[in-house]
């Protein structure tokens, strides 16, 4: 496997990598919280906010199990770039329907949820996708380390864009957050177009026509070591059922 030949870890391809990410990810957490505070002030609906929320989610939850095996088979760096455009766009035309109020409310909730749908969608492939380039631009004694800087990232960048999302939504209003947020994807998709993946071109050839093949393998493998090791099943349900009672918070604060 290729790797980069820089020796530090913040090498050119991780730090184009980590900065797009860490872009992206902080436009996401103020959409969130803008949308949930938008939802909020025209609807004054717990019930919607939620159903706009599951929609996030729930393609997450089904389509994730296969992302992983995706990336093995499809260009890893152009799953990336195209996730990341089809949210920015996504993202900017809604932010424009909203801001100039080209539609009735009904429609505009109608286009939320739909919004959310597509990004649960680019996310379900785009996440895995990350987290399967990490080891093919570092260094193998610096993978533990890049996986950390990575998930580090990833709880800042939670803090910085709720906390800015709260803050620019009182100044600013919820369609300019959401134009902002498409922005950080198109920045992002930018970023991600330079970086230089050396096997993904090869790894792709090797497999030829045996890509559905291949892909049954790889999504059943996964399950059965999952299905068979006790601890991480036991490990997977505390998760469920610690996300299952904190979820509703962040529908209830703003109530």
């Amino acid at each position: 496997m290729k790797k980069s030949s820089e020796n530090k870890l913040f090498n050119s391809q991780f730090f184009l990598l980590w900065q797009g990410q860490a872009v992206s990810k902080i436009g996401t957490f103020i959409f969130d919280i803008a949308m949930i505070l938008w939802l909020k002030e025209r609807t004054d609906s717990a019930g919607l906010i939620a159903l706009i929320l599951i929609a996030s989610n729930i393609p997450e939850i089904i389509l994730s199990p296969f992302g992983g095996t995706i990336a093995d088979i499809f260009s890893r760096r152009k799953i990336l770039i195209f996730s990341d455009i089809i949210s920015g766009i996504l993202v900017t035309g809604l932010s424009v329907v909203l801001f100039f109020d080209i539609f009735t409310d009904i429609i505009n909730y109608i286009l939320i949820f739909f919004v959310s749908l597509g990004l649960g969608i680019c996310a379900a492939s785009f996440n895995p996708t990350v987290s399967a380039i990490i080891p093919d631009i570092t260094d193998d004694n610096k993978l533990h380390s890049a996986n950390s800087i990575f998930q580090t990232t990833g709880r800042i960048a939670q803090i910085i864009g709720q906390s800015l999302g709260g803050i620019f939504f009182a100044v600013l209003g919820g369609p300019i957050l959401f134009l902002a947020n498409g922005f950080s994807f198109l920045c992002s998709a930018i970023s991600e177009s330079f970086l230089k993946i050396g096997n993904d071109k090869k790894r792709i050839e090797s497999l030829g026509k045996k890509n559905i093949t291949f892909f049954k393998c790889q999504f059943f493998e996964g399950y059965h070591y999952c299905h068979n090791n006790t601890r991480l099943k036991y490990f997977m349900l505390i998760i469920a059922v610690y996300h299952f009672f904190v979820a509703p918070l962040p529908i209830l604060i703003p109530f």
